[in-house]
């Protein structure tokens, strides 16, 4: 979407450039999540080292003390992750820590400290975000800003860092401040990412005689999905019969399942649950007709999560038995696991307690195998939770040293 690569190129611009220390990026609270994705994506830039701190806001000295703690963790990893065995990286100063200082002397002291363990001879620079998701007090984090901003006193460490700051679209108080003040080294920007902004750029597109026809009907399928995530229900269904139309005149089945996958999503939504179960079934019949894998991979999750929502685990079963196999064939290793896990989960609440035991064992076998470890430890656990509950202390025990043996390796891995 041109919206959110807009943000994303200005993010990266920023990151780049020699002359701002400080963007200051205005936003409401349900723009963040695309925010945080596009810095998420800068982080594979060479020469930055990107943080992200959401901290939970109270007191100034509770704010200050919350992110200084998320910044010495995230040094914690980096010094695990990346310092070469030759090199001794530094601890924070007490000073960071002790009451006694400014709170928001001790948090540049900290920012300070990180830009320390930077190489001096290449140009590394830390990439530090500071967006909380909710600003419930904006004195208070107007001051931490402050802080931050060039003009409260630049020091050489400052120029190895760049911040992203945020101010509250919905009680903006540090934009002006810092147009009415003409700051310099700070950046201006304002996203446009709320949902009518999402759902003007994708109407747009649909109605965009100059692209080609696949793509505006890409862009009103994209409308719809979007309307039906922000429950803008009577919108998305229009869209979608004539999604559906569209491609049953030409003859697209998978493109109809998809449809009507989001027919039932919205059905859902609306609280309706039988026609939400039509039309998955609907889904199935298209996916059958046509074998087509991935549309009975999608149904089949579809089914089984409108299932376990109602209680019906036979038919939670039936879907995770399809989609296991649907998976398996399209090699989609994780989600072809989960099948497997909720199979057993419905089996398990139905009674069938030696049947739960095979699936899980089953997938305990495959996982194992595939190095698939974080899906072994669900299938692990629930093995050991059985032998647990019926007395199997021997068995338990097995089961749990194995829970603790690939526990370490996926925290190592991680």
């Amino acid at each position: 979407m041109r919206l959110i690569e807009k943000v994303h190129r200005a993010l990266a611009d920023f990151a780049e450039q020699s002359e701002a220390t400080v963007l200051i990026l205005r936003s409401y609270d349900e723009e963040l999540l695309p925010v945080v994705r596009c810095l998420e994506g800068i982080d594979g830039v060479p020469h930055f080292v990107y943080l992200d701190l959401n901290p939970v806001m109270g007191s100034l000295v509770d704010y200050v003390d919350v992110l200084i703690a998320m910044v010495l963790e995230r040094m914690d990893e980096l010094r695990a992750e990346e310092a070469p065995d030759d090199v001794t990286l530094p601890d924070a100063p007490e000073a960071c820590w002790t009451h006694q200082a400014d709170p928001l002397v001790r948090l540049r002291m900290t920012f300070a400290h990180f830009a320390s363990w930077l190489p001096e001879d290449d140009e590394t620079h830390l990439l530090i975000a500071i967006l909380p998701s909710e600003i419930r007090d904006p004195h208070v984090h107007a001051r931490v800003v402050q802080a931050l901003l060039p003009q409260s006193g630049f020091e050489p460490w400052m120029a190895r860092v760049r911040f992203v700051l945020r101010d509250d679209k919905a009680n903006s108080f540090l934009m002006q401040s810092a147009l009415n003040a003409r700051s310099p080294g700070v950046v201006l920007f304002e996203t446009e990412l709320t949902q009518a902004d999402i759902v003007g750029e994708l109407i747009e597109d649909a109605g965009n005689p100059e692209l080609l026809p696949g793509q505006r009907v890409q862009a009103l399928m994209q409308c719809a999905m979007v309307e039906v995530s922000f429950g803008m229900l009577t919108e998305a269904m229009a869209k979608l019969r004539s999604l559906y139309a569209y491609y049953t005149q030409y003859d697209v089945p998978e493109m109809r399942g998809a449809v009507l996958l989001q027919v039932a999503e919205a059905f859902r939504r609306a609280n309706a649950p039988e026609r939400a179960h039509h039309a998955i079934m609907a889904a199935f019949d298209i996916a059958t007709e046509h074998k087509d894998m991935t549309l009975m991979a999608n149904a089949s999750h579809a089914l089984a999560s409108h299932a376990a929502s109602r209680g019906n685990h036979a038919e939670v079963e039936m879907a995770c038995a399809v989609g296991s196999v649907s998976t398996k064939a399209l090699r989609q290793d994780d989600l072809h696991a989960e099948f497997l896990l909720r199979r057993g989960d419905a089996r398990a609440a139905m009674g069938n307690w030696g049947g739960a035991l095979e699936i899980w064992t089953t997938c305990a076998n495959e996982t194992r195998e595939k190095g698939n470890y974080n899906m072994l430890l669900g299938a692990l656990t629930r093995l050991h939770d059985y032998a647990s509950r019926t007395g199997h202390r021997d068995i338990a025990s097995g089961y749990a040293r194995e829970i603790h043996e690939y526990q370490v390796i996926v925290g190592g891995a991680a």
